[in-house]
């Protein structure tokens, strides 16, 4: 029965990857359609046999597609109402965040739905949330990123565990979903945008794949194959890296360039990848080979996210951190480095901010109000005589008194960046905004600051 192909490649790849830890707490991201349809119920189907304590599932509606937007949230429910399996639902304008954030809707889509996956993971208590990637999702992914251009890394395609995600479906192929819905009589939506080959991702599946089954009809296998591969060298590689780097480092972002500039090629990019992306930079091919210049001839360089890199008297510098005395014109886009973390400031209308506050809920600890900045703004770190008054929470104090009443720890204190005008601290970022900038009902534009991974995308 083609269903207990779809069952048992579930159930190997689980126990491969070890996928859930005991007494489990499982989420599932269903979003109505086959993929997911076919997740929920295999996990059902082994949640004795993993001794799977919890199961939940969680729909997201985008506010796109209008009716059939609709049906795929009642195709949801239905399923778990049938499976006594409990259900959550979240309505977001996902337009709304494409707009604020200057993104396509995929990227912005994507953007909500792991914002959301993320909250319920951590105050519901779930220990792991299952999505429904299958292998062609993985070729498909693959594929797009050999058109945009990428490293060796790319070709590993979607791990099939990434902390608390896993994808179990990651060795099944969607005929075998498809099968397993027929089998079963499960009913699920189709999404009428995915022939629109105006997304990138739908070109891909609808145009380039078709010619490749006529090359291999087992194209799929054969890309999973080369994925693994890939990983297997990718996990190779990363201890490599990190073991150098120790070898190599002389002090806090200083190291031997000597014995860098010996390095073999391939080592010597992936050293310098990790060493501009643990900066914060945005790391593409051009600035790893400015940076491979530089061990040869000496200087210095700025790479992307303003990371300055020098090399002298025998030494590689990367991304010295600013003092405490430094300071920065504020701008809107730009991104500002204290201690290990990158922030970028933004700004805002008031309605897209707020749309953009339902998912991140602390979001008020990075704001304020834009305009009722005086003069000219600039982003340094504290100094002695800041004093500031926190929005309601009364009384004007010294920034000192504000970190000891929110237990600052002493060691992170140089590194909070502080947003000053000409009247003294407007933001104390993390901890909120003085009562003068405060959001109210007047506001009409607001600055925000976030932090930003190693891919420079942003979470608050």
């Amino acid at each position: 029965m083609t269903s207990n192909r779809l069952l048992e490649n579930v159930r190997r790849l689980m126990r491969e990857r070890e996928m859930l830890p005991p007494r489990a707490h499982v989420l599932v991201a269903l979003s109505g359609g086959a993929d997911s349809v076919a997740l929920l119920y295999a996990m059902h189907c082994l949640r004795e046999e993993f001794a799977i304590d919890r199961l939940a599932a969680v729909h997201i509606h985008h506010g796109l597609r209008g009716d059939e937007a609709d049906r795929d949230e009642a195709i949801a429910q239905a399923h778990c109402e049938r499976l006594g399996v409990p259900l959550y639902v979240r309505h977001i304008d996902v337009a709304s965040v494409a707009r604020q954030t200057h993104v396509g809707l995929e990227e912005a889509g994507r953007a909500v739905r792991y914002g959301v996956f993320d909250e319920l993971l951590d105050s519901e208590g779930f220990t792991r949330l299952a999505t429904a990637h299958t292998q062609n999702d993985n070729t498909e992914t693959v594929l797009l990123h050999l058109a945009r251009g990428t490293s060796p890394a790319g070709l590993c395609g979607i791990p099939a565990v990434r902390g608390r995600y896993i994808r179990p479906l990651l060795t099944c192929t969607r005929d075998d979903v498809e099968a397993f819905c027929k089998d079963d009589l499960l009913t699920f939506g189709v999404d009428s945008t995915n022939a629109d080959i105006a997304f990138s991702r739908n070109r891909v599946r609808n145009c380039i794949v078709p010619h490749l089954y006529t090359l291999n009809p087992r194209v799929h296998d054969a890309v999973s194959r080369l994925s693994v591969m890939a990983s297997e060298d990718e996990e190779y590689w990363r201890d490599t890296v990190e073991a150098t780097i120790r070898e190599s480092e002389v002090a806090a972002g200083v190291y031997n360039a000597e014995k860098l500039s010996t390095l073999p090629t391939a080592l010597q990019r992936r050293v310098i990848q990790r060493l501009l992306t643990a900066r914060g930079g945005k790391c593409e091919e051009r600035h790893i080979r400015e940076v491979m210049a530089l061990l040869r001839d000496r200087g210095g360089v700025t790479v992307g996210g303003n990371v300055p890199v020098t090399v002298k008297q025998g030494y590689l510098a990367v991304g010295t951190a600013p003092s405490v005395a430094d300071e920065r014109p504020l701008t809107a886009g730009e991104t500002y480095r204290f201690g290990d973390t990158v922030y970028r400031a933004e700004v805002w209308e008031r309605t897209d901010f707020e749309n953009y506050q339902k998912i991140h809920k602390i979001l008020l600890q990075y704001t304020c109000d834009y305009d009722k900045i005086k003069g000219v703004a600039c982003v340094r770190g504290r100094r002695d005589g800041d004093t500031c008054e926190p929005y309601r929470r009364g009384g004007r104090r010294t920034l000192k008194k504000w970190f000891n009443a929110e237990k600052v720890p002493a060691a992170r204190r140089d590194t909070v960046p502080v947003v000053a005008d000409d009247e003294g601290v407007v933001l104390v970022v993390g901890l909120g905004c003085d009562a003068r900038a405060a959001i109210d009902d007047t506001t009409k534009r607001v600055l925000i600051f976030f932090e930003i991974n190693e891919e420079g995308e942003m979470y608050a």
